[in-house]
């Protein structure tokens, strides 16, 4: 048996290299190259002290115009006290108009703002920053006097 000498060229018909080239380019499209991002830097979180926030919200609350208690609960509070007065007289209305409701609020809400006001000056004048009941009931005595 002779063997025959295989040449080393190899020929490929035209329409088989472009079969592979297609082939090629799909693998190498749909093949995605990782994208190598930066090592992320890890930020210190440092503790706000605990009086800033109370700052922030004293401000806020000092700046808008708008009511502090919801108007629902200071509603059913109104026909609550209404209720209890009505169970010892007769002669008590019992129904409120929005605008009448708003503007017992408002008057409530400028009571008790002041209210607190006075009774924080009663604190800051024991020396203390703590608000007591105390302190309250001092600054009603000297409201009605």
């Amino acid at each position: 048996m002779a063997r025959s000498v295989k040449s080393s060229k190899t020929i490929i018909s035209p329409t088989k290299s472009t079969q592979t080239l297609r082939a090629a380019r799909k693998k190498s499209l749909s093949v995605k190259t990782p994208i190598i991002l930066a090592p992320e830097k890890k930020s210190i979180t440092r503790r706000s002290r605990p009086q800033s926030h109370v700052l922030k919200e004293i401000k806020y609350y000092q700046e808008t115009s708008n009511l502090l208690m919801s108007r629902l609960p200071f509603t059913r509070l109104v026909r609550q006290t209404l209720f209890n007065l009505k169970s010892k007289q007769q002669n008590i209305v019992t129904r409120f108009t929005k605008t009448a409701i708003h503007a017992l609020q408002e008057s409530f809400e400028a009571y008790v703002v002041s209210l607190f006001e006075s009774a924080y000056s009663c604190t800051i004048h024991a020396k203390r920053v703590t608000l007591y009941p105390s302190d309250v009931r001092l600054a009603r005595k000297l409201k009605t006097k």
